[in-house]
């Protein structure tokens, strides 16, 4: 299926907005100075992943959609039972503890009969499914991809690896599709430079390698995005990115001090977490 009104967005992981300069990142900083630059935009709260996605699936706060955090804390059975929101088992069980995923519909269900969603993601499961956990469209992921009769055979799904080639990988299929026009809404979600500055320090040689590579794949995209509206196409592109980072220099083991002040026997039990 051919769509002339198409929306392509690309989001970048973990980029912080001063990361994006001539040096480092010349195709996101030609974008900056060419295009409508949301100088005064920020992320959700909590600014984590998984919030993040869902917040742009919905266009919605956290308050809202229902997805607090990257871990979910929910009744069962009387006990308080943390969920992580990352790994593809939360879906399910999330559903059958409080009967959905999210509390109000995603982009893919808005826009399924107009030519749906096609999501391609890098960074954790939680994060590319909370696009589309009704599976009204098409997430490729390489924990499983999904579409709308459920998950989708080895011969259609997406096998890359984690790292910055496995982004390079994706990018170059989310291109066949777009260049295809197979989809109403196109969103690349590439896992760096997030994965990346999880490892590295920020300002470090595998840094900023990360954020060249990274912008080399939104310039791919954006040169796609360029062709097709020379041929015509109405092309709406969104580049952006869900949260910064910051360098991490202490830890506070909160479970330990919550027993260590006397509240052992609740986090034991289940009436408490963390």
């Amino acid at each position: 299926m051919s769509v002339d009104k198409l929306a392509v967005i690309v989001i970048t992981d973990g980029l912080r907005r001063d990361s994006i300069e001539a040096q480092s990142t010349p195709a996101l900083e030609a974008l900056r100075r060419e295009s409508v630059w949301l100088r005064r935009h920020r992320s959700a709260a909590p600014s984590v992943t998984r919030v993040c996605s869902a917040t742009i699936a919905t266009g919605c706060s956290p308050l809202r959609h229902e997805l607090a955090g990257n871990k979910l804390c929910l009744l069962d059975q009387g006990k308080l039972r943390l969920l992580d929101v990352g790994v593809p088992s939360f879906f399910s069980l999330c559903r059958e503890l409080r009967g959905h995923v999210l509390g109000v519909p995603t982009l893919a269900q808005r826009t399924e009969a107009a030519g749906g969603l096609r999501m391609y993601g890098n960074a954790s499961p939680g994060a590319a499914y909370v696009q589309d956990p009704t599976h009204r469209g098409h997430v490729f992921h390489r924990a499983g991809s999904f579409g709308p009769r459920g998950k989708l055979p080895q011969t259609e799904a997406l096998n890359v690896s984690s790292d910055l080639a496995g982004d390079r990988a994706m990018t170059e299929r989310f291109i066949d599709d777009l260049e295809n026009q197979l989809a109403a809404v196109s969103l690349l979600w590439l896992g760096h430079p997030d994965t990346t500055q999880h490892h590295c320090p920020l300002g470090s040689p595998e840094h900023l390698e990360a954020l060249r590579r990274t912008d080399e794949n939104v310039s791919a995209v954006y040169a796609c995005v360029d062709e097709l509206r020379r041929k015509g196409k109405d092309v709406l592109f969104i580049a952006g990115s869900d949260h910064g980072h910051e360098t991490v220099s202490g830890l506070v083991d909160i479970d330990k001090k919550l027993a260590e002040a006397g509240f052992g026997s609740e986090l034991a039990s289940g009436r408490l977490v963390t």
